[in-house]
């Protein structure tokens, strides 16, 4: 077996977190689910879109986007747009200003740029997708990693959190004060549901996702594991929708397009019209999403962000790993797959993919669009 070992060497001192976690967003564990209101957080919204744009596009790798270097990352907590330096605060106030439009945000000083954290992203990324290192990544128990802004630093989900698996993952796969080590709690599983008897021709049971254009030709985006073949045809609860004109699984993506005549851009079960605007999520911000068994709208939070991780899609008898995987804290079931996922303003996320530990995880609509070559409108 070859051994691969990352080091990450950072010139400030600071102590290594290895203690486990089964949450380490709050103390205590509590993160708000409330009904949707079309209201909140928009003046938030409108101050992460700004200071996104500030930057020239959506980032999801390193390799998308150089931040300036004392950016260090933002979240949103309890209704406050919080913006981390890794310099005095009083320096950028007047440059953030400018960036967000406003001047409602709180600058905070952080330890890493976000450069920082997302070259740290890309190392583990590399070597999570070698096959080479596919019997180390099980001998760790290694199940997901992801960005926590409001820690200025990466998760490491691991499937047996102890001392010992800790310090096999430093020797084998990275060792930096960059990383926060927690347990998982479950697998994450896909959303996709197979009746028994069903003829099941690269087909399963999802839900729609959002409104989009490939080629001038309309239709509707779903989950790649939930139709899986081109040319395949698509049902809906009233019969015929569309067919599949793309499909992919793998590197950021589970997508399919379905082309369709008149495909609608209010949501199934709570009239909610959602806009063409394709949003970058930030942790802490409201999130909800819609499928064939949420049928609630119930607002939730995200949780990490450009998160890594190993999916299990019992319908195909896979296991696919995916990164930019976006994590939050909203209800869902199977069935949910490709299930629109929209920010507090009515924009557009991305689609539900699967859930794991009393987690659900979305793809992003960027790298959908970007991927597929799809437009909304």
């Amino acid at each position: 077996m070859k051994k691969l070992l990352f080091k990450i060497m950072v010139l400030t001192a600071i102590c290594a977190m290895t203690s486990c976690s089964d949450n380490i967003l709050s103390d205590d564990g509590s993160i708000p689910v409330t009904k949707a209101s079309s209201t909140e957080q928009k003046d938030l919204t409108a101050i992460g879109i700004n200071l996104m744009e500030s930057f020239n596009a959506t980032p999801l790798r390193s390799n998308t986007l150089l931040y300036p270097d004392y950016y260090c990352g933002a979240y949103i907590d309890n209704n406050n747009f919080v913006i981390l330096v890794n310099k005095d605060t009083a320096l950028y106030k007047d440059n953030f200003i400018q960036r967000t439009k406003s001047n409602d945000f709180i600058l905070k000083l952080a330890t890493y740029s976000m450069n920082e954290l997302n070259e740290t992203l890309d190392l583990l990324n590399s070597f999570m997708f070698n096959e080479v290192n596919k019997s180390i990544i099980e001998k760790c128990g290694l199940e997901s990693f992801g960005l926590l802004p409001n820690k200025n630093r990466i998760f490491i989900e691991l499937n047996d959190c102890n001392e010992e698996k800790i310090t096999q993952f430093k020797g084998l796969v990275m060792d930096s004060p960059m990383l926060v080590f927690e347990k998982s709690v479950d697998k994450i599983m896909a959303h996709a549901e197979v009746y028994p008897g069903e003829e099941c021709q690269g087909s399963g049971v999802g839900s729609f996702g959002y409104r989009a254009r490939s080629n001038g030709s309309n239709g509707i985006v779903a989950s790649g594991h939930v139709v899986r073949s081109y040319g395949e045809s698509v049902y809906g609860p009233e019969g015929f929708i569309g067919t599949c004109t793309n499909t992919m699984i793998g590197g950021s993506v589970d997508a399919a397009f379905v082309q369709t005549n008149n495909p609608s851009n209010y949501t199934f079960w709570q009239n909610i019209y959602i806009s063409s605007y394709v949003e970058t999520p930030f942790q802490g911000a409201n999130v909800t999403m819609e499928g064939k068994n949420n049928h609630a709208g119930l607002r939730s939070q995200v949780i990490a962000t450009n998160v890594t991780g190993t999916i299990t899609i019992p319908s195909m008898g896979i296991k696919v790993t995916l990164y930019g995987l976006t994590k939050a804290n909203y209800p869902s079931q199977d069935g949910d797959s490709g299930g629109i996922v929209y920010s507090g303003s009515n924009n557009i996320y991305g689609i539900h993919e699967a859930a794991g530990g009393g987690y659900s995880y979305f793809i992003s609509a960027s790298e959908i669009n970007r991927t597929m070559n799809l437009t909304t409108y």
